[in-house]
């Protein structure tokens, strides 16, 4: 997740100021968030598919990073 928020920062034209902060930290700074972003972190289903890519010489056309930069693109022009 680091990664994602130090990469789209920057299609805002800003640098990225970030902190490691401890799972209690976040719980009780944002009560309200704390089971969804746990349920995420436990769930998410960006999975590596090297191995489907040498198996079946699987070629996307997107990496997640650029779905996402394309999706935020999107929701800006709305």
């Amino acid at each position: 997740m680091r990664g994602y928020a130090e990469k789209a920062v920057v299609w805002f034209g800003k640098e990225a100021r970030l902190e490691f902060g401890a799972w209690d930290e976040w719980q009780q700074a944002f009560p309200e968030d704390a089971g969804t972003t746990w349920d995420h972190l436990l769930h998410n289903t960006n999975g590596r598919i090297e191995k489907v890519k040498r198996l079946i010489d699987y070629q996307p056309w997107y990496d997640s990073l650029k779905a996402v930069y394309e999706s935020v693109v999107d929701l800006i022009r709305i």
